[in-house]
């Protein structure tokens, strides 16, 4: 069985040749089956229903049997917006594709084909409009399918990569927005769990817009391949425009990449394997579930910008980079889960007082609770009203942290402690 594998299906400041092209490019692979990663056309037209049907046009130039999944961005109208109703998107995407559902399993006796679409979602206000969110009714489903059928291996397909895969991200758009990875603001752990089934081999996924090229567009991690898959237009972060192709044939496993530039198959694989022999040497890995030991993981992100790196009491750390971000990384898993900072003005200095991060720019200081959810600032110039902000009259040129809380901020001509609001304790 062949199965081609395309990224995001965004459509921004891609001519109509071009879209037209890459799906000849997938019509001549005559492969079996194309999954469609989600995020449907334009800028404009994310989250449209009707935009689902003009794709759907596009897509079946391929001329192949199309799985579509659903993308984040796919739910702009139902989760950021809420102008329409939950569950929109989900009713387009079955009509126009005339499918049962966007969530699917493909049975075959040699392997299983797990496409994890996403859901809508009711928080209100959401941590993320973006987020890459599956229900917990729909996570249960996943489990009690992968244990249908102990021992067969699978392949899985999901919009966004899981927390701790290793694969290469965007941090100033995807982990500044805490929708880097499935259910980042919600529960990322439990995919990271779900590796414990030893079944799961292969997991691909797309979301980033990168091409195939990097080092770690494809790593191996306690036994699991990850791979990114790029996009076929130009809406691409680095100038490559790729799918990938899934070739599947008795207990051999390949996967390639199709250049949409060259228009042709790359004749290098991307990586190949045995099927049994991945499950096998799956199974021999436990625990499967397991902290990667990367103990100079920390050190990829110097030189350092102000402040450096400190230590927090929930175990992760917080790094200040030349570029005015204040991430919180968890050292552990070797994942960066969010900014502090995200740009306002440069960092100046900060500091970690118990439970509150304190941190200076120009003439303002401001704190946060590191144990709230809302703590993470996702976009530029909106305000964060779970931190506290004091303005100043005079330029701060160090912080230090003080009892309960509080910080001690000092100014050109002295310093003055400043308790910790009541909130936020």
């Amino acid at each position: 069985m062949q199965i081609v594998i395309v990224g995001d299906y965004q459509l921004e400041n891609t001519p109509l040749k071009m879209t037209e092209n890459a799906m000849e490019d997938i019509r001549n692979t005559e492969s079996d089956l194309v999954v469609v990663m989600g995020d449907y056309g334009k800028n404009a037209e994310l989250g449209d229903p009707d935009t689902i049907f003009r794709c759907k046009k596009l897509l079946d130039l391929t001329e192949s049997f199309i799985r579509p999944l659903l993308g984040n961005h796919d739910f702009h109208k139902e989760i950021g917006e809420n102008i329409l109703p939950h569950g929109t998107m989900e009713k387009a995407m079955r009509k126009a594709f005339e499918i049962d559902d966007t969530f699917f399993v493909y049975e075959h006796k040699e392997f299983r084909l797990f496409g994890i679409s996403l859901d809508s979602w009711s928080a209100e206000p959401p941590l993320s409009v973006n987020e890459c969110f599956v229900s917990d009714e729909r996570f249960g489903w996943i489990v009690r399918k992968i244990e249908e059928r102990p021992g067969i291996p699978i392949v899985m397909l999901t919009h966004a990569p899981i927390m701790g895969c290793g694969l290469r991200t965007v941090p100033g758009v995807h982990i500044r927005a805490t929708n880097a990875y499935m259910d980042q603001s919600t529960d990322p752990m439990r995919w990271i769990a779900l590796t414990e089934h030893p079944e799961i081999i292969l997991w691909l996924s797309a979301h980033y817009h990168l091409g195939h090229h990097h080092p770690d567009s494809l790593v191996e991690r306690k036994g699991v391949v990850y791979a990114h898959t790029g996009v076929h237009g130009n809406v691409t972060r680095d100038g490559s425009r790729q799918s990938r192709i899934l070739h599947i044939e008795d207990d051999r496993i390949i996967l390639r990449t199709l250049d949409h530039e060259n228009r042709s198959i790359q004749d290098k694989p991307d990586w190949e394997a045995s099927l049994s022999d991945m499950y096998l040497k799956r199974k021999e890995i436990c625990p499967r579930v397991l902290h990667p030991n990367m103990p100079d993981w920390l050190e990829s992100f110097e030189p350092l910008g102000a402040g450096g790196r400190k230590s927090l009491p929930n175990g992760h750390v917080l790094l200040s980079t030349r570029d005015n971000y204040l991430w919180e990384a968890d050292p552990q898993w070797a994942v960066v889960l969010g900014t502090l900072h995200y740009q306002d003005e440069k960092i100046i200095d900060y500091c970690v007082s118990g439970d509150v991060v304190w941190r200076a720019f120009g003439q303002t200081i401001s704190a946060v609770n590191i144990w709230n959810p809302w703590r993470f600032t996702r976009e530029r110039f909106i305000p964060n009203h779970h931190e506290e902000k004091i303005q100043l009259q005079r330029q701060v040129n160090k912080l230090e942290p003080i009892a309960a809380g509080g910080v001690r901020v000092f100014l050109e001509d002295g310093f003055l402690n400043v308790n910790c609001p009541e909130r936020l304790k």
